[in-house]
């Protein structure tokens, strides 16, 4: 035999001596598992002579036991020389044909067992050889396909004889056994060139690793070039790098997370200190606590939060981070990304309010409906109250009835605020089955009277961890699309259905993400045209809308989705084409069993100790009114019609006015600006800001007075003489 010396490998070309290399590595696979083969190959030729022995003749037998032996004693030889010589030479091909010869040889005996032990008329003993030699074949397709040519003849050799011997048996159940092994055998073949790329892909990328210290000269040039391409695409992705060694508190960023804080490259020394310093106050302990998890219970983290600039300008970015462990389990530093989505944050919104203004216009027509109701019930008792004067009872029981109706308009107001408002509305514990009770109340207004309306309410308090706003705006999507379905129906009906639902089996294998097993299951069913099921899929998909142009943006449903998902909860859907729909959503039930209550408290009325009051409000009637139930109270009450005559009234008065009630916004100097004037001149001055706007966004521009209070129009006189007294005594 004659081998390749490594002098003369020294002289090849890289591409010849890596191409030699990876074929010394499929070599060294196919020799490896010589051992565990051959006591294979003895095991199961043993188990296939005490299977046939009975059935074929023992001359016969043994013949094949011998020939299987000396087979198998080659191939150890082989290997053994292989072992002994590899490292002194690298002719691979005369390795490759040693073993081939071997693989051969291995096929061809046990090819022959297809014929030499197949026993005509003894069914049983056929199907046992049948199992052996598919047994062997199956192997080979590990063992052997390292290399193309082993794999490629032992398959063949091995199968076709005892196919062929199923065939001369001439009957449907011997047929269908050789078909099946000509389908067999294809398969194993197709296995066989999958793992045949998979051994070449791996020992090729093996080698190449290799030999990548001949090539680094080449690879740090290419790494350049690489990080000038990472950086332009992390410039045009907005997204950035980070690294930060715990040890020495040493904070790495890319240059394009300084371009994201609104900073140059290199401008600053980056550390976690500064780091936070540029979080938004009211994400920072969100962001700090992530962190804090994330190192203490070992995972990774995704969150979205705000930044603030230097120039008081807000950013929301996406962050993503993972800790790395010592072998002793402590952590080393984390590493992430920080990428600025700011765009991504403001579309987002305006998409969500597109939707919402949608909603609001079916909303608006509902509440209209009701409010107009309200303002005929309130009429009606004014009549009846003028005209029972002199009946004491019935005239304070009108006047109870429109000091009701009163607040009953004023909360229609505040629920279309709420909905309409852009801000995100914290999750808490509540009732659902309360909540829905009053939702289903008000539905009945948006939906024509001409259909029939169905609302089913379970008895039992669901109490659920949620944003009231969101499943206001889920219900009024679901029962506007409810709707449109009916339109065109002859007996139109929907049905809302509020119920307790248990997790069974089931459910749990449908939805394994979910682990809670008690839900509150919210059904909007209506008997509609239902829904085409190529168009089922994607209903959820924003934009996608099968309404005509004009008639709704295709988001509804999106922000349905949304809603659920950010509560935890899952929703499916039933349709069938001119049958109906049905909507299902589950949303687990909370552990806390508290409900935040929503029935207004029972307050009695503070009066007045003789202390001075301004009262600032460019609504006449309302300035009066509110005057002179003040003064009912026991206080003295000074008014002004805007902040600037406020201010100048407070100077003239300033040591007598004890306290200060302002409407926010007013002409000529709003209500904010004049207390900061009338402040200068006393401190202390406590404050009741009155808004007829929606209070919540009236509390941000109002939070930073201290010693403030702010209060909805219109509010009980109760409380607010509770209130006054509270700011006085303070």
């Amino acid at each position: 035999m004659a081998f390749h010396n490594v002098e003369a490998e020294a002289t090849l070309s890289p591409d010849k001596q890596e191409f030699l290399q990876i074929r010394m590595e499929q070599v060294r696979l196919l020799s490896e598992p010589t051992i565990s083969v051959a006591i294979g190959y003895t095991l199961a030729a043993t188990i296939l002579a005490f299977i046939q022995w009975t059935v074929i003749d023992h001359v016969t037998i043994l013949i094949w036991i011998t020939c299987m032996s000396l087979v198998i004693v080659y191939r150890i030889l082989a290997y053994v020389l292989f072992l002994r010589k590899r490292s002194k030479a690298d002719n691979a091909k005369f390795w490759e044909q040693l073993f081939l010869t071997g693989a051969i040889a291995s096929g061809a005996i046990w090819g022959s067992a297809g014929i030499w032990l197949f026993s005509p008329g003894y069914f049983e003993s056929q199907v046992a050889t049948l199992i052996i030699l598919i047994g062997i074949a199956s192997g080979a397709v590990t063992t052997l396909s390292s290399l193309r040519k082993p794999i490629f003849l032992f398959l063949p050799l091995i199968i076709i004889p005892i196919t062929i011997n199923f065939f001369l048996e001439s009957n449907d159940i011997a047929t269908m056994f050789a078909v099946t092994m000509l389908i067999y055998i294809a398969f194993l073949a197709s296995s066989a060139v999958r793992n045949y790329n998979n051994h070449l892909q791996n020992i090729t990328l093996r080698i190449k690793s290799i030999n990548r210290e001949k090539h680094i000269r080449a690879a740090e040039k290419q790494l350049r070039i690489n990080e000038s391409r990472l950086a332009q695409t992390q410039r045009i992705a907005h997204l950035g790098g980070w690294e930060w060694e715990f040890e020495n508190n040493h904070l790495y960023w890319s240059d394009e997370i300084y371009r994201i804080f609104g900073l140059k490259p290199g401008e600053i020394e980056p550390s976690y200190e500064k780091y936070i310093e540029y979080i938004h106050p009211e994400d920072c302990s969100l962001v700090q606590e992530t962190i804090e998890k994330t190192v203490n219970e070992h995972t990774s983290f995704q969150i979205d939060h705000r930044i603030v600039l230097a120039d008081g300008s807000n950013r929301f970015v996406h962050e993503e981070g993972k800790v790395q462990f010592n072998d002793e389990g402590a952590p080393i530093r984390m590493s992430g990304t920080i990428q600025d989505i700011t765009e991504h944050a403001k579309l987002e919104q305006q998409l969500l309010q597109a939707q919402k203004m949608e909603a609001v216009g079916t909303l608006v027509g509902g509440i209209a409906h009701d409010f107009n109701n309200t303002l005929s019930a309130i009429q009606g008792n004014l009549y009846l109250a003028k005209h029972k004067i002199d009946e004491k009872v019935v005239l304070a029981s009108k006047l109870r009835n429109i000091e009701a109706l009163s607040f009953r308009a004023a909360e229609m107001v505040q629920q279309l605020l709420t909905f309409a408002r852009k801000d995100i509305v914290s999750m808490y514990s509540f009732s659902l089955t309360s909540f829905m009770k009053k939702e289903f109340k008000l539905s009945k207004s948006i939906i024509p009277e001409n259909i029939e309306y169905i609302s089913n309410l379970c008895h039992e308090e669901l109490i659920i961890q949620g944003n009231a706003t969101q499943l206001q705006q889920v219900l009024l999507n679901l029962l506007n699309n409810a709707h449109h379905a009916v339109q065109e129906v002859k007996q139109p009906k929907i049905t809302c259905t509020l119920e307790y639902f248990n997790a069974n089996t089931s459910f749990q294998k449908k939805h394994p993400d979910i682990q809670e097993e008690h839900f509150a299951h919210l059904i909007v069913e209506d008997n509609g045209h239902g829904i085409p099921e190529k168009t089922l899929t994607h209903i959820f998909e924003p934009f996608f809308t099968t309404k005509k142009v004009g008639e709704g943006t295709g988001l509804g449903l999106a922000m349905v989705y949304g809603s659920v998902q950010t509560h935890g909860g899952i929703i499916e859907v039933n349709s069938k084409e001119n049958e109906g729909s049905s909507f299902h959503i589950y949303l687990p039930l909370s552990q806390n069993n508290d409900p935040l209550s929503n029935e207004p408290e029972a307050i009695t009325t503070a009066s007045g100790e003789g202390e001075t009051i301004l009262l600032v409000d460019d609504e006449t009637d309302m300035r009066e009114a509110t005057g002179e139930v003040l003064s009912s109270l026991g206080y003295k009450v000074l008014s002004a019609e805007d902040g600037e005559k406020a201010v100048e009234l407070f100077k003239a008065n300033v040591h007598e006015i004890n306290l200060v009630i302002s409407d926010l916004v007013m002409p000529k100097m709003g209500g904010i600006v004049a207390v900061e004037q009338m402040r200068l001149l006393n401190g202390e001055l406590p404050v009741i800001f009155a808004t007829g706007y929606d209070k919540e966004r009236s509390l941000t521009s109002s939070k930073d007075i201290e010693k403030s209070i702010t209060i909805s129009k219109p509010f009980s006189f109760e409380k607010l003489s509770q209130l006054l007294r509270k700011q006085l005594n303070a």
